[in-house]
């Protein structure tokens, strides 16, 4: 048997795994999920529900970054001290999605130190893809679907800016250097919460393409 149920006092439930058993084994690699996030830290209250909404749609890591319209005080959050509150934050979306595979998680303070020393590291071999409206202005830019050389093997990282947006165009341009493509969801600003949400759910779904 895989695992034991039992009674423990007071009418609580005691799951006992025995040694070797296939649900001690940890998640392949190759079974991870096969995108990745680089997200602007967002205010403290709602790190918590990021990493949970991320996990459920499913990440191999995420990368909490500093940008010029993230404010310096999120850094000092409690959960960014506290690997426990993240923890317990990534296990509830994996216990909603029926997952096992936690994501990593990876904090950068600066930016511009952390594309340039520790990205490709982290994360190589990825497409790369940046969320950007389409104001008439700007020339048309693809939609998820239509990023070409993404295959069913590829990994594909999403980078989502902080509430006001990349810094434009330093910071996107920044991106631009280190292999971000600009992507669009359409012409509306969205808040990040949703930015997030849809480009995990369209990089998903490319990958199925």
């Amino acid at each position: 048997e895989d695992a034991i149920v039992g009674w423990g006092e007071g009418g609580s439930m005691r799951l006992e795994v025995p040694e070797g058993s296939p649900l001690m084994v940890p998640a392949r690699e190759e079974d991870r999920p096969r995108v990745d996030l680089l997200l602007a830290l967002p205010r403290p209250s709602s790190i918590e529900g990021f990493l949970n909404a991320a996990t459920q749609l499913g990440v191999n890591q995420v990368i909490l970054c500093n940008a010029k319209k993230v404010q310096a005080d999120y850094f000092g959050s409690h959960l960014l001290r506290e690997p426990d509150a993240i923890r317990s934050a990534l296990k509830a979306g994996l216990e909603q999605c029926g997952d096992t595979a936690l994501p990593r998680v990876t904090v950068a303070k600066r930016l511009k130190v952390f594309l340039e020393d520790e990205l490709d590291d982290l994360c190589p071999d990825t497409v790369r893809l940046v969320a950007h409206p389409q104001k008439e202005w700007l020339p048309p830019l693809p939609r998820v679907c239509e990023v070409p050389n993404i295959t069913p093997t590829s990994r594909i990282l999403v980078a989502v800016g902080p509430e006001a947006g990349w810094e434009d165009p330093y910071e996107l341009d920044m991106l631009r250097q280190h292999g971000f493509q600009a992507v669009s969801l359409g012409d509306r600003t969205l808040r990040t919460d949703v930015a997030l949400n849809a480009l995990l759910a369209l990089a998903h779904d490319r990958l199925r393409a």
